[in-house]
């Protein structure tokens, strides 16, 4: 995602007056607390982060989310700046990025420790994390590529073979 979707998102919230569609995608308070997934800095900046934060915890408290005077009151200009001219994005198109986004990062950290337990001979533990890879990229909308680059099959426990594919060819 690029540093301006995550403001698009909160535009988009404070325009639409529609939390729910992030909220069913898993931008939830229990994936922004968590310590363990960072994947949220894939999808926002540290100040929209805050500022999305606010607006799921308004959502929580209140049932409703707030008018965009009283979210400027929370996050007045210059130092927080929304969208001049909005994306020509829908809610359902920025979750699909943000969803595909998240995954992206957690093939990343997954691939890394995949990669450090071929390096340290823990074939169970690679394994494991081969499979949390394939979790995600089918979890994603579209086939994540990890940066590290995981495209060799893995011999685990000697007889076992892991493989991360690459993206099948459609064929007509």
């Amino acid at each position: 995602m690029n540093t301006d979707n995550g403001k698009q998102i909160i535009a988009n919230i404070l325009r639409e007056k529609n939390i729910e569609p992030f909220l069913d995608a898993g931008l939830d308070t229990k994936w922004l607390d968590d310590p363990e997934d960072l994947s949220r800095v894939a999808v926002f900046g540290e100040a929209d982060l805050t500022a999305y934060k606010f607006l799921v915890r308004y959502w929580e408290d209140r049932g409703k989310i707030p008018s965009v005077a009283r979210f400027k009151h929370s996050y007045p200009e210059p130092g927080y700046r929304l969208p001049k001219i909005p994306a020509d994005l829908d809610a359902d198109e920025l979750v699909e990025m943000a969803v595909e986004d998240r995954k992206r990062i957690q093939c990343e950290v997954d691939g890394s420790d995949f990669l450090e337990r071929m390096d340290a001979g823990d074939h169970a533990g690679a394994h494991e994390a081969a499979q949390k890879i394939l979790e995600h990229a089918a979890a994603a909308t579209r086939w994540c590529w990890c940066r590290c680059r995981i495209s060799r099959p893995a011999r685990c426990g000697g007889s076992a073979q892991t493989v991360i594919p690459g993206p099948s060819k459609a064929t007509s």
